[in-house]
């Protein structure tokens, strides 16, 4: 077998050798792939920053939620632990409260409480939170209705 410059001989014939291909070695990404990573990286970048916005405004959402929950849940064990007779009197309409369930001019949360009319000594009270916790968004309502029992009726 006789080879000489891509030919070889055997058996009298002579063939040709396929010719190699020089492939070189790439060190640079060209312009079309550099723009479609930064396509993705972009989408990626929005769609990540959307669902964080998300997660802030539910967060912060139920955050006040969750004040006027206890708030609401504050005043209640309140009206159970005071006297029977003294029910009435703490009606309220729109008053303004803070964070804690205080009494405050400029607190954040308005509660309302109703005393219901008396049924076999006992009454249901009814508070209502609610507050705005951003502009221009829904407003945190919370509604908690317990029954009340005149002390009487558990000698």
């Amino acid at each position: 077998m006789y080879m000489n410059e891509g030919t070889f001989s055997t058996g009298g014939r002579t063939f040709r050798a396929p010719a190699r291909q020089v492939v070189k070695k790439r060190t640079h990404f060209t312009l079309i792939e550099v723009m479609i990573a930064f396509l993705i990286t972009g989408a990626t970048v929005a769609a990540a920053m959307g669902l964080l916005k998300t997660a802030i405004w539910s967060a912060s959402f139920f955050s006040h939620r969750t004040a006027a929950a206890n708030i609401a849940n504050s005043r209640v064990e309140r009206l159970r632990t005071m006297p029977y007779v003294d029910l009435e009197t703490m009606e309220e309409d729109a008053t303004p409260v803070n964070a804690e369930g205080i009494l405050d001019a400029d607190g954040d949360f308005v509660r309302t409480t109703v005393v219901g009319s008396e049924y076999y000594k006992t009454r249901t009270v009814t508070i209502t939170v609610g507050g705005w916790w951003k502009m221009d968004t829904p407003r945190v309502i919370v509604s908690i209705t317990s029954i009340v029992a005149n002390d009487s009726i558990m000698h």
